[in-house]
């Protein structure tokens, strides 16, 4: 096992400690450098300075930063991989310093390359984009090989984005962006914008995000999703003035696959005071309220928070946030959390995104029904969820009172009032059926309360809303109880023309009401409209099919039961 607590027995060398940290390329490899200085227990390496390189992607080093028995430096990328452990995961290399590229472009070449903006480039760039939009163009084709192609437009679409002094939306995507420029560089090329996109660039710092969102005063939303930002220590912003570090306008923080933990979000909280969303996904954030506390005043503004792909064993880890004021949404999909609980709180919560955890109770959707204001749900690919098979959605429905969407798709009310009954009659049918009760139960029962207010917390107020389920379920104990195809049952007539005439079908039970009533005008030439139809059974009393679209099965009829055809006055 990996102790990180441990350091690396090696300290870069004088001089270069400022290459820590930095992003390389080799061919189309990225990865940050973790150390710089010469190699010991190694003749070959000789009196040359070596850097040590982290891998973004696994399998692409030959180590994990211990060469020749000496550790250099731990990888931090691949925590939560499930070969770090047993030190497989082969993402470091060593690389001698000159025969790597450090870095890529500034962030003025890029949009030169990207927006091509008349007022910012020499003449010397623009002769040479002149020469790269004069050269030919071909593609390749099945029939006829190479073939020329005019691409049309190309001068307007430049003119219509290269004012990027005015434009409030910049995207910067993978053009290999490591230098930000000297101070004030950012708000002399791009001074407007509002919405700025640097995913998958090589910046390397807290520094240069900071250099961004100072100079962009205006900046609402910053997506830095893949580069990778050297560790800072929790006294970061010791010695810095906090209040000059702070943007009230940026709202939206994407940091995604960018390898972070909570200590660095911890560090910089002070300054995040004014962000409503914070993306964390693929981070490596699977610590955090068991060891850091959640800031009311650093977060008073967080309305959505995304943790999602994190390696989060427990609700341990979320429950924190709960005395966040504003907090409205969360996401914690992908993770490895079993089980949800309550604690005071969440005031404001209005959607939980948690698909593909290892949920595997009812109780975690009862935990979730006490929060209140849960009105949004997305939990496929729990183990509880996907077990349920087709009952799986009117289970959730059922339990979670403030339920309006489930999985996207918008519960309608008689969606739910259908998924409460079918969830109330069938936990009691379960219930005589596990203990074997051949006997009418009492509501007050007090083996049936207890079990129910312990598994079916619902079950009592939805007796209130609907009526008592007892009357309507068979105490018979055969294994077709529900999921029966069909059932033998007496049709009788009590209409004034057909006055006692009985029948004996096989009914389908997956037959509507609907349908039967269309049936029963034929044989006791009642019109469907006058009908109306009471099933009985020994063991239960009458009640009423009273949904023309809903099917038999849902009225648990069997095989020995009796409908009685009414005539309406």
């Amino acid at each position: 096992m990996i102790d990180q607590n441990i350091e690396a027995e090696i300290q870069s060398e004088p001089g270069y400690e400022d290459l820590v940290g930095q992003r390389v390329i080799l061919k189309q490899n990225v990865g940050s450098i973790r150390y710089a200085g010469k190699l010991i227990n190694n003749p070959k390496a000789g009196n040359d300075i070596w850097l040590g390189i982290e891998w973004d992607e696994e399998g692409h080093g030959k180590h994990m930063g211990n060469v020749d028995g000496v550790q250099y430096f731990f990888c931090e990328f691949h925590k939560l991989s499930p070969n770090y452990e047993g030190q497989q995961t082969q993402c470091c290399s060593f690389i001698r310093y000159g025969k790597i590229q450090i870095g890529g472009t500034d962030i003025r070449q890029a949009i030169v390359e990207k927006y091509r903006p008349d007022d910012m480039m020499t003449e010397e760039e623009k002769e040479k984009l002149k020469q790269n939009e004069n050269e030919e163009i071909y593609v390749n084709t099945d029939m006829k090989g190479r073939k020329k192609i005019e691409v049309l437009g190309q001068d307007q679409s430049y003119q219509w984005r290269s004012d990027v002094r005015q434009n409030y939306e910049i995207a910067l995507e993978c053009l290999k962006i490591s230098d930000l420029g000297p101070r004030g560089t950012l708000n002399s090329l791009i001074p407007s914008t509002m919405y700025l996109y640097l995913d998958k660039n090589l910046l390397h710092s807290w520094d240069q995000y900071f250099q961004i969102t100072r100079e962009l005063r205006y900046l609402r939303i910053l997506v830095l999703t893949g580069n990778k930002f050297k560790r800072i220590d929790k006294n970061y912003l010791a010695d810095k003035k906090v209040e000059e570090m702070i943007n009230p306008f940026l709202h939206e923080l994407v940091l995604i696959d960018m390898a972070l933990d909570w200590s660095q979000i911890d560090a910089l909280a002070p300054t995040m005071i004014y962000i409503e969303e914070l993306h964390l996904v693929r981070s490596q954030c699977n610590k955090i309220c068991s060891e850091y506390q959640i800031s009311k005043e650093h977060f008073k503004n967080l309305r959505f928070i995304n943790l999602e792909q994190n390696g989060i064993e427990s609700w341990d880890e979320i429950v924190g946030f709960r005395n966040l004021p504003g907090l409205r949404r969360i996401t914690v999909s992908k993770n490895k959390i079993r089980e949800i609980y309550y604690k005071p709180g969440f005031n404001d919560l209005y959607m939980v995104t948690m698909e593909d955890n290892l949920i595997n109770s009812w109780r975690s959707f009862d935990a979730l029904n006490e929060f209140k204001r849960i009105t949004h749900l997305r939990c496929s690919g729990n183990p509880i969820y996907e077990q349920a098979g087709t009952l799986s959605r009117q289970q959730v429905t059922a339990r979670l009172q403030f339920l309006k969407n489930l999985n996207g798709s918008a519960i309608e009310e008689g969606e739910r009032k259908d998924a409460e009954i079918i969830y109330m009659k069938k936990s009691y049918e379960d219930y005589i059926r596990e203990n074997k009760i051949e006997v009418k139960l009492e509501l007050n029962d007090e083996n049936l309360m207890k079990h129910m207010m312990e598994n079916q917390p619902r079950w009592y107020e939805l007796v209130e809303i609907y009526g008592n389920p007892i009357d309507m379920v068979s105490l018979k104990q055969d294994a077709k109880n529900i999921a029966s195809t069909s059932a033998k049952i007496k049709l009788i007539s009590q209409c004034t023309s057909t006055n006692g005439k009985t029948l004996e079908k096989k009914l389908i039970t997956s037959m509507t009401v609907g349908a039967l009533k269309a049936m029963c005008a034929k044989l006791f030439k009642i019109e469907v409209i006058r009908q109306s139809l009471i099933y009985k059974e020994e063991s239960c009393e009458p009640y009423e099919l009273d949904e023309d679209l809903r099917q038999l099965s849902f009225y648990s009829i069997r095989d020995g039961g009796e409908i009685a055809i009414i005539e309406k006055q």
